[in-house]
C-alpha cells in the first residue's frame, strides 16, 4: 500500500509539472505554425492529452474487452465538460469567442447524436469504427486549414515569432515532447496505482471503472486546464477540452471498433449516452446564448455531471446485483 500511494505522489508530480512545459511549448508552436491558441488546443494538445484514451482502446481491443475502452472515451467525455472545464470556470470564470467555439461544441453535439444512431442495434461493428476514424481525421484537417486562413488574414504571428530560429524551435519542440511524456506517464502510474488502492480497500470495480480509469486518463486534460488557467490562456483550454471529447468521440471509439467491434449493453444506450447528451447540450446552450461560462455555469454543469456518474453506479450495481 505505501509503495502504491508512493506511486500515486510520483504520478501527480509528473502531471502537473509535465502540463506546465505542455503548455509553454503548444502556445510557442502555435505561433511558430501561425495557429490561433484555440485551434492548437483543439489539434496539438487535444492529439497528446488524448493519448492515456488511446493507449487504453488499444490494449482493450487487442486483450478483446472493447466495453471497457468505450466506457473510458464516454467517462472521459462526461469528465471534460462536466467536470474539468466546469472547475475552470468555477476557478475563473471567462469569456469565449462564440465564432470559434460555436461550430466545436456543435460538432461534439452532432457527434454523440450519431453515435447514438451508429449503436441504435446495440452493436458497433467495425466498418462504423472506421467511419468514426475518417470523420476525426477530416476534423483535424479543417481545423488547422482553418487555423491557417484565420491566422493569415488576421496576421496574429509577431515578426520577432516568425523569425524563431532553428535551435530554438527544437527545443520548443522538446519541451512539448518532453511535457507530453510527462503527463502522460504521470497519468498511467496514478491510473495503475489508484485502481490497486481501490482495490486493497474493497471498492467495488465497477466504481473503478467508471470513475478512476475515466477521470484517470482525463488527467492530461485537468493538468492542461489548470495550467492554462493559470496562465490565462483560456482558449487553448477550452480548445483542447472540445478537441479531446471529438477525438474520444471519434479515433478513440472508432479505433477500439477497428480493433474489436463493439456491443453495447442496455444501460449504456437508454442511459449513458443520452445523460452525455444532455450535459453536453447545456454546455453548447450557454456557449451560444451567452459566449462565457461564469461560476453558476461551473456549478451547474459539476451538478449534472454529480448526478450522472451517482446513477451510474447505481444502475451497473444494480445489474451487478441482478
Amino acid at each position: 500500500m505505501i509503495l502504491e500511494i508512493l506511486i500515486l505522489v510520483v504520478g501527480i508530480a509528473l502531471i502537473f509539472k509535465g502540463s506546465d512545459l505542455f503548455v509553454d511549448a503548444s502556445i510557442a508552436i502555435g505561433r511558430i505554425a501561425h495557429l490561433p491558441r484555440v485551434v492548437v488546443g483543439g489539434t496539438i494538445v487535444s492529439l497528446a492529452t488524448t493519448t492515456p484514451e488511446l493507449t487504453v482502446a488499444i490494449i482493450a481491443g487487442i486483450n478483446k474487452v472493447p466495453e471497457l475502452a468505450l466506457g473510458n472515451a464516454l467517462g472521459s467525455v462526461a469528465a471534460n465538460i462536466g467536470l474539468i472545464l466546469a472547475l475552470a470556470a468555477v476557478i475563473s470564470p471567462f469569456k469565449l469567442a462564440s465564432g470559434e467555439f460555436r461550430w466545436r461544441s456543435a460538432l461534439m453535439l452532432g457527434l454523440v447524436i450519431v453515435l447514438i444512431l451508429m449503436t441504435l442495434d446495440l452493436r458497433l461493428p467495425q466498418w462504423r469504427g472506421l467511419i468514426l476514424v475518417g470523420i476525426g481525421m477530416i476534423y483535424l484537417f479543417i481545423d488547422y486549414r482553418q487555423g491557417r486562413n484565420l491566422n493569415t488574414k488576421h496576421a496574429e504571428v509577431s515578426a520577432e515569432t516568425a523569425n524563431i530560429r532553428l535551435k530554438s524551435r527544437r527545443v520548443i519542440m522538446s519541451f512539448f515532447l518532453i511535457g507530453a511524456a510527462m503527463v502522460t506517464g504521470g497519468s498511467q502510474l496514478l491510473v495503475n496505482s489508484g485502481t490497486a488502492i481501490a482495490e486493497a480497500i474493497g471498492v467495488p470495480p465497477v466504481f473503478i471503472g467508471l470513475t478512476m480509469v475515466a477521470i484517470g486518463t482525463s488527467l492530461p486534460e485537468l493538468a492542461t486546464t489548470v495550467t492554462a488557467v493559470r496562465k490565462r490562456v483560456f482558449d487553448l483550454s477550452v480548445g483542447n477540452l472540445i478537441g479531446a471529447n471529438i477525438l474520444n468521440l471519434t479515433i478513440i471509439i472508432g479505433t477500439t471498433a477497428c480493433i474489436s467491434p463493439l456491443t453495447l449493453n442496455t444501460i449504456t444506450q437508454i442511459y449513458t449516452i443520452p445523460v452525455i447528451l444532455v450535459i453536453l447540450s447545456v454546455f453548447f446552450l450557454i456557449v451560444s446564448i451567452k459566449s462565457r461560462l461564469t461560476r453558476r455555469d461551473g456549478i451547474l454543469l459539476i451538478m449534472l455531471y454529480l448526478i450522472f456518474i451517482s446513477a451510474t453506479i447505481v444502475f451497473n450495481l444494480e445489474d451487478i446485483s441482478i
